[in-house]
């Protein structure tokens, strides 16, 4: 039964400023120690996802320059006639010049059109076919592929019409496009059917179409498919391939067939010098980030009220991990080696230094001499940097992958956080239930004094009366 409490009505005492009181200063000594514990945790948490955004995108900016990826120095290449061949590099290709000799073919898709033109698509494209004949007899059967790669069927009625056909092709075909072609004008339309292989070369570009007795053969215009052919100078005879992009003749080089030509033509590759300053410069900008962020989270501040002073720690003050990733970042920085005895063996001959508050700078200047008169021991230097800080198990990865250090203290933190709050509710029912428990002794006090001064009002009388005889 709840307690009903009139305050001060017998005893002159405000019971209910009294509680609170004794509740507040309970609170101030055992709650807001836990709560303000709580927002330091999940502070420090908030802060670790932000370091783990931030070395995230530090081996994004060195994953191009990784080993696997062809290694530190950008590739660009150049056609000397790009009307015929338009070419391009990765980091893997070697550098070098290629002349194709010819081109004797280009790589081309397979089109063929139904001659019989119809002044709608809704029109019916074989109205006197006999319903009554066997589906074979009234299906067209298109063939994709040399071997056949797919087989596609349209059986056919007297009231099927040319967008029925389209539609049907369309919608059961993954290597062929089926469409209607206008061959009159907007005002007197004549329509064809036209179906095209999606991809070129006479392997997977092939269409050959057939049909049951009661359609009869069809009467149509074909534009074959063809391989690309071309020669290459220092290789006898021609090569071939299905399609006009060309990636597997040279190692990371891919090259695109454009026209015929009997004239040669030369692919020159060479080292990428503004590709790969940018993507240098990116990743001193990165760690840059990272410094700066990581010494803003670990600054510790004074504030003074004029009664007491109390340090305010960063969200990362608190813990070692921030301190341990950029320091695994610093050691990796600090060992690259490009292996080689000769003008670049460091960072610092790439230009690249430490500055006095931990940050790197980049003199790009010197980084583009380097690419340009050294570039194998600048792209091997760079890629061992990279391997060691980007690669799966590299210096960021044991941080940032699941399970990793950053997620063991999120964890750890997480479980403080509901521990701390499991306390706050412990004791914030001890302090209801003896916020209860005080009600009713003051309830019991009050009653017990207005009993007492009921009685006293009542001596008083009767002596007041004995007094007046």
């Amino acid at each position: 039964m709840p307690v009903i409490n009139f305050a001060g009505i017998a005893s002159g005492i405000d019971t209910s400023a009294l509680i609170k009181a004794q509740s507040d200063t309970f609170r101030k000594t055992r709650v807001e120690p836990a709560k303000k514990k709580v927002r330091e945790l999940e502070d420090t948490n908030s802060s670790l996802t932000e370091l783990t955004t931030k070395l995230t995108n530090i081996r994004s900016k060195l994953d191009g320059l990784r080993t696997i990826n062809g290694g530190g120095v950008a590739k660009s290449a150049t056609s000397s006639n790009e009307s015929v061949v338009v070419a391009s590099a990765t980091n893997a290709a070697p550098p070098g010049s290629y002349t194709i000799s010819s081109v004797t073919s280009i790589a081309r898709n397979h089109t063929l059109t139904h001659n019989t033109s119809y002044s709608l698509t809704s029109s019916a494209m074989f109205p006197s076919i006999n319903n009554g004949e066997s589906a074979a007899n009234r299906t067209m059967t298109i063939n994709v592929g040399s071997p056949t790669l797919e087989t596609v069927t349209v059986t056919f009625t007297s009231t099927t019409t040319l967008e029925d056909v389209v539609s049907a092709i369309n919608s059961a075909s993954d290597l062929a496009t089926a469409s209607t072609v206008n061959v009159g004008t907007s005002s007197s339309p004549s329509y064809r059917l036209m179906v095209t292989s999606n991809n070129p070369g006479t392997t997977q570009g092939t269409i050959s179409i057939s049909t049951g007795s009661a359609i009869g053969t069809l009467s149509l215009t074909q534009d074959p498919a063809t391989n690309a052919v071309f020669s290459l100078a220092g290789v006898s005879g021609t090569i071939t391939r299905s399609s006009n992009s060309v990636t597997d003749l040279f190692p990371g080089i891919n090259f695109e067939l454009q026209a015929t030509s009997a004239s040669p033509t030369t692919i020159t590759v060479g080292a990428d010098v503004p590709t790969t300053v940018s993507r240098v410069t990116a990743f001193v900008e990165a760690y840059n980030d990272l410094v700066k962020f990581q010494k803003e989270q670990n600054a510790v501040s004074r504030e003074d009220d004029g009664k007491e002073v109390e340090n305010i720690f960063g969200p990362l003050a608190s813990t070692r991990t921030d301190d341990g990733a950029l320091s695994g970042l610093r050691e990796a920085i600090s060992a690259a080696r490009s292996g080689s005895s000769g003008t670049v063996r460091v960072l610092a001959d790439l230009g690249i230094s430490t500055e006095r508050d931990g940050s790197l700078k980049l003199d790009t200047a010197v980084l583009e001499k380097a690419i340009q008169n050294n570039p194998t021991d600048t792209g091997t230097l760079l890629a061992n940097l990279s391997d060691t800080v980007a690669n799966v198990g590299g210096t960021i990865d044991i941080y940032t992958r699941f399970n990793g250090l950053i997620d063991l203290t999120k964890n750890s933190n997480t479980t403080q956080i509901q521990n701390q709050n499991s306390r706050i509710a412990d004791t914030e029912a001890q302090i209801q239930k003896q916020e209860e428990q005080l009600r009713m002794r003051f309830a019991r006090l009050e009653a017990l004094m207005g009993k007492l001064q009921s009685q006293q009002s009542t001596i008083s009388s009767a002596l007041a009366g004995l007094g007046s005889r």
